[in-house]
């Protein structure tokens, strides 16, 4: 862009850092969500943190990545594009944004409560 390379620009470097740490927190979740399984823990909490922090993670990573690449990560041409769709359908599928709230309210105070 403007003859200088996307990766040059600091907002795209902001962007793709914050797309980064929100990948690697996804991970940390997922691997603490199973060890909790694996380990016979209760995993009402980490289940439900996870699902809905990796949603709502990947949908802004993918709305991210789709701002970097402008016009051509809209098209359906780009996978981009369906990951965006597919991120999308996840924080409906398997209980929405809401319902993993209500899940986790309701068990944090059955712990802490």
């Amino acid at each position: 862009q403007f003859g200088k390379p996307i990766g040059s620009f600091q907002l795209i470097q902001e962007k793709i850092t914050d797309m980064y740490l929100k990948i690697e927190n996804m991970r940390n979740m997922i691997y603490s969500a199973a060890a909790d399984i694996d380990e016979g823990k209760s995993a009402r909490i980490s289940s439900a943190m996870c699902k809905y922090y990796c949603a709502r993670a990947l949908f802004e990573v993918a709305d991210d990545a789709m701002q970097v690449l402008g016009g051509i990560g809209y098209t359906n041409d780009h996978r981009v594009s369906r990951v965006w769709r597919d991120a999308r359908a996840n924080r409906i599928g398997g209980g929405t944004d809401e319902i993993m709230i209500h899940i986790l309210g309701r068990q944090l105070l059955k712990q802490f409560g």
